[in-house]
């Protein structure tokens, strides 16, 4: 006991430092203990509920009861009543009443405060079975017997289930037993009167029960109250706590997130230095809990019967306590995610007005910068250099503003609280990315067109002086005919070069400099222009004064070996090349083409040009025929020869083993037909392979795109909630053939034999194709009408590398189904010598012919309009197609056949005929609607 009071008492000192604690946080975190105020914050309503609730059900009842054991501690401890814990063999809790002569009754109030606490204790489960009281009044008087059982029935807080009552003894008491009986009939509950308490042993077991009443229970009301004390002071404690975790957690949800960085920071370590204080609170609270617990148990292996109802509900707190720290854990965790969501959002803020002031600043810079081109290619170059700096610190920001969109999108995807703010700033950030890219783009681009221009200008100004200094080398030493054609050669070759200024052509030099050019600029570029002319005029004027001057001078012999000499030259080409081609034919035609060039001026160009049409037209092939006489004599004669040679080879075999040689050829010709139907049936595989592939780019790159989060800034208005009008069944169709029918032709690869059956057997499942065509033209109308340059469509094709836009693979399917067949004729044209293959085959092209013809039918039938009835009724559609009809009107008995026929589209069903007339849409101008005009029945027709 001493013990016990000593640990009570350093308890009672701790809680009461805690209580200081807690007030202190009170007053500065402005408590109000309204539980209105709580029921605001969910967080908090489950953490104060762990202990208004938790202890009003299994677990103890103090929550629920009004009293504490300070109330009804005198009447405890002179043993009116109690509750040790013990159970008769029923499971029922016992309460017991002990004999106190000698004390006085309690009155009414005290009553009902000591057996409303007792109810309290026990677990609700137990207390369900109802209540055993065991009443010892041996050394009493039926008064007091008549008194304690008429306040039974007056109150108890609980079912009393049966009533022990050890009567009273003395001789005068039993002078009653008539009343006794008679007043016992008048109760509402069971009451056993005993002589001994042995009697009632059948339903309670002695160690049950307490030595003065015959059992082995020691009970000591003294110590169990002081420990129930303790207990009860440490379940105020802990609800202290819980209820301060509720306040604080109210503060956290009502602050005010700062509009900065550093406010948004402060704010963290402001609430992380609170979480952390309680958190300190809730360890001290548990250990303080695990101290009482090891006092109450004390040194003994198994707990006491009495103590375990202080052990359970110590144990119940400290459990509580756990569950406790455990939710404001959850809680802290969603919190402090969304404090550290709310500085990312500040951090963003801020980068995002900083690179918004970078950005418009260099954007302006760059825009002032473009009249600067320079006059020079120095100054150009200059230019280039300083651009080439600030393009590198550019693409450093746009790799800032691009990581800071990457990370907007990616707070977008982790569902921050704050994207409605989030997803504006990063569409604005591509914007000014994209906005800056295209201005240095154009800088770069006008910078480079600027240092071409000044590079072909300052090249042209080299090349006027070059001239000059060439005209100006002629003057003296063109006294003979090979000095004068030497200088004609160089004047020649001279001006060809002028080829390479690139200034000649007005319409080219417009397209490529117009940005660029200023009017000192054009004027420079017209000054240069002018002094190319005047040069090229000098040349040709010095060229004529050289012919003339050659002219005049005498004819000399050991000049024409050099004409000779010139004119070989221009045949050593081609015959060599002939050579190297090995064919005769073209010999003669290349030495007239070589002959010609001879008379014109510059032969080398001809040469070059006849090398080239060598080059094209190549070697005739052995099985081609010769185009004429003239150039095939030779090769012809040579076929011919060979020919000849093979087939008197072939008729020598023949007439030697014709039975082997029939064998052979039929042999071959097998081989051929087997290599050339494998040939397409692995193109058919292949090909399947290849449309899988597109159908999953077009589903993967565009169709899951449009759920993509990262996206949604990009999709239109116009296509949103519309995926299935664009793409109609077209993942259905996907999984067909990927899961089954390329499954199916693959099976096929090494037996060709098994092919018609994969078409056959699967006609039904190509049925989907009528849906995915009928819906065709609603898909490419929306698709017309968003367009193919739209952002979202362009940045899926540029993620897939597409070359095409998505209309191109759109189109998939329709050009699919039409190929089938087309290779199923194609391997027919191989299978004649396999006649059961070939069965099969044509069955097979007869099944997709007519799941062409079901298509196109229903391409047809979702184009009719104005027919008042449902379509479905009318059976199957057999055919269609256009007629002319002519109608005849019965009027009385004359007939009056109308000559001029009808235009008219029939639709033949099982159950009736449609005529209908084809008019162009008005919605949509590319397409044709067939108006219904009139319906014939086909059981009237027949």
């Amino acid at each position: 006991m001493c013990l016990l009071d000593v640990i009570v008492r350093h308890m009672q000192d701790d809680i009461s430092e805690l209580r200081g604690s807690f007030r202190r946080a009170r007053k500065s975190w402005k408590f109000r203990s309204s539980m209105k105020h709580l029921l605001t914050c969910d967080e908090a309503e489950v953490i104060y509920k762990i202990w208004k609730y938790g202890n009003s059900g299994d677990g103890m009842g103090m929550e629920t009861c009004p009293y504490s054991v300070l109330d009804v501690a005198q009447l405890l401890q002179t043993n009116f009543a109690f509750i040790s814990g013990a159970k008769a063999k029923n499971g029922a809790p016992i309460m017991t009443f002990p004999d106190r002569p000698n004390l006085p009754e309690p009155n009414e109030d005290e009553y009902r405060k000591i057996v409303t606490y007792l109810c309290s204790i026990p677990p609700l489960h137990e207390t369900q079975m109802g209540y055993v009281l065991l009443v010892d009044r041996r050394q009493s008087g039926w008064g007091s017997v008549k008194t304690i059982l008429m306040r039974f029935s007056s109150f108890f807080p609980g079912h009393i289930q049966v009533v022990f009552l050890l009567q009273p003894h003395g001789f005068f008491q039993r002078a009653f037993s008539e009343y006794r009986s008679k007043f016992k009939e008048e109760l509402e509950y069971k009451v056993v009167s005993l002589d001994t308490p042995e009697s009632m042993f059948d339903y309670i077991a002695p160690e049950y029960v307490t030595p003065d009443m015959g059992g082995q229970l020691e009970f000591d009301a003294i110590e169990w109250t002081q420990h129930r004390s303790a207990v009860e002071k440490f379940s105020s404690n802990t609800e202290k706590i819980a209820l301060s975790l509720t306040t604080l957690i109210k503060k956290m949800e009502n602050a005010c997130t700062p509009n900065d960085v550093a406010g948004t920071e402060k704010q963290i370590s402001e609430h992380s230095s609170q979480r952390r204080e309680l958190l300190e609170d809730l360890e001290s609270s548990s250990f303080h809990g695990q101290t009482l617990l090891s006092c109450i148990k004390g040194d003994n292996e198994r707990t006491p019967l009495v103590q375990l109802s202080h052990v359970l509900d110590v144990e119940r707190l400290i459990v509580q306590l756990e569950e406790t720290k455990k939710k404001f854990d959850e809680y802290w965790d969603k919190h402090y995610s969304k404090l550290q969501q709310s500085l990312q959002l500040r951090k963003f803020e801020e980068n995002f007005k900083l690179f918004q002031i970078i950005c418009d600043k260099n954007m302006d810079w760059l825009e002032k910068k473009m009249k600067e081109i320079g006059d020079s290619v120095k100054q150009v170059e200059e230019l280039i250099q300083e651009f080439d700096e600030f393009e590198t610190k550019a693409k450093q920001e746009i790799e800032q503003g691009d990581k800071m969109r990457a990370d907007g999108d990616q707070y977008i995807m982790d569902d921050h609280y704050a994207v409605d703010s989030i997803r504006p700033k990063c569409i604005e950030l591509q914007r000014m990315c994209e906005q800056y890219r295209q201005l240095l783009r154009r800088r770069r681009e006008i910078l480079n067109k600027s240092h071409e221009l000044q590079e072909r200008i300052e090249k042209a100004s080299k090349w006027c002086s070059s001239g000059m200094d060439m005209l100006t080398s002629q003057m003296e030493g063109c006294n003979t005919p090979e000095s004068i054609r030497k200088a004609i050669d160089d004047i020649d070759k001279f001006v060809a070069t002028s080829k390479d200024l690139k200034l000649n052509n007005p319409k080219e030099f417009r397209q490529l400099f117009d940005s660029v050019i200023t009017s000192d600029t054009r004027a420079t570029v017209q000054k240069t222009l002018k002094k190319i002319e005047d040069v090229q005029t000098m040349c040709s004027k010095r060229k004529a004064d050289l012919q003339s001057q050659a002219r005049a001078q005498p004819v000399h012999h050991p000049a024409q070996p050099d004409l000779v000499t010139a004119s070989s030259r221009g045949q050593t080409t081609v015959p060599e090349y002939d050579l190297r081609k090995k064919q005769g034919g073209h010999r003669d035609r290349h030495r007239k083409d070589s002959k010609d060039t001879t008379k014109k001026t510059a032969p080398a160009p001809s040469v070059e040009k006849s090398a080239r049409i060598r080059v094209d037209i190549g070697p005739p092939q052995p099985h081609l025929q010769p185009r004429s006489t003239h150039y095939g004599s030779t090769s012809t004669c040579s076929s011919m020869s060979t020919a000849d040679s093979m087939d008197g080879a072939r008729n020598s075999l023949a007439s030697t083993s014709t039975t082997s040689g029939s064998s052979c050829v039929s042999e071959q010709m097998l081989e051929s037909l087997q290599e050339k139907r494998q040939h397409v049936l692995n193109e058919l595989i292949e090909t399947e392979k290849t449309y899988v592939q597109q159908l999953h780019d077009i589903l993967r790159g565009y169709y899951c795109e449009m759920d993509n989060r990262t996206m949604q800034h990009l999709i239109p208005e116009e296509l949103s909630s519309k995926k299935d009008i664009l793409f109609a069944n077209l993942d259905q169709i996907y999984k067909f053939h990927h899961d089954v029918f390329l499954k199916d032709l693959q099976s096929c690869a090494d037996c060709p034999t098994k092919l018609g059956k994969c078409f056959v057997s699967r006609k039904d499942e190509f049925q989907m194709y009528s849906i995915y065509c009928q819906n065709k033209p609603r898909s490419e109308e929306l698709r017309t009408r968003i367009g193919d340059s739209n952002p979202f469509f362009k940045e899926c094709q540029r993620k897939l590398g597409h070359k095409l836009p998505l209309g191109a693979f759109l189109l998939k399917p329709v050009q699919r189904i039409t190929k089938y067949q087309l290779l199923l004729k194609e391997m027919l044209k191989y299978t004649k010598d396999d006649k059961v293959c070939q069965q099969q085959l044509e069955e097979s092209l007869n099944t997709m012919l007519e799941v062409v013809r079901i298509v196109n039918n229903s391409m047809y039938e979702v184009s009719i309009v104005g027919f008042p009835g449902n379509l479905a009724d009318l059976g199957k559609l057999l055919m269609q197609g256009s007629f002319n009809c002519s109608t005849e009107h019965k009027h009385e008995k004359i007939r009056d056949i109308r000559f001029k026929p009808m235009h008219r589209h029939i639709f033949l069903y099982e159950k009736a005929i449609l005529m209908c007339k084809r008019k162009e849409d008005a919605q949509n101008g590319d397409r044709d609607v067939y108006s219904f005009k009139n319906m014939l029945r086909v059981s009237i027709v027949s």
